[in-house]
């Protein structure tokens, strides 16, 4: 396979972990998180500068953490090139941070889907509540 047939496959295959689409849906938890901490006199100019800033602060994190992967992997390009889409992380993990730094991976990937299943909880029990319920129950 060329370059550009990984490239494109590693695009459609991050697509659907979905995270480009839950961060639109995440966006409003983090708005409302925000202007909470704010002061009540903060302009709606300024909500907005902060979280736009946040947003990128968080795009660029993530940014760093993707392009992190994709250079470590195509160091390891040989190693992994049998390895089935399931199993890269794992195996990349395990080359380069050996059994124990896998595991603290597969850590980290717990902690990051459960974070996110409770963001999408959140924002299911909202849209529940506030559009299907229309706050004619108990949100507690």
């Amino acid at each position: 396979r060329t370059a550009l047939e990984v490239f494109n496959d590693a695009i459609v295959q991050g697509y659907s972990t979905v995270d480009l689409l839950a961060a639109f849906f995440f966006c409003s938890l983090a708005y409302r998180a925000i202007k909470r901490k704010v002061s009540p006199h903060t302009s709606d100019k300024e909500l907005r500068k902060l979280t736009l800033l946040s947003c990128l602060v968080g795009a660029a994190c993530l940014s760093v953490i993707y392009i992190g992967f994709m250079i470590v992997a195509s160091w390891h390009g040989q190693e992994l090139s049998q390895a089935s889409a399931d199993e890269i992380i794992r195996l990349l993990s395990e080359i380069v941070l050996g059994r124990f730094g896998s595991f603290f991976v597969a850590l980290c990937i717990t902690f990051a889907c459960l974070a996110t299943a409770m963001a999408l909880a959140e924002v299911c029990g909202n849209y529940l509540y506030y559009q299907l319920l229309h706050k004619r129950i108990s949100k507690i």
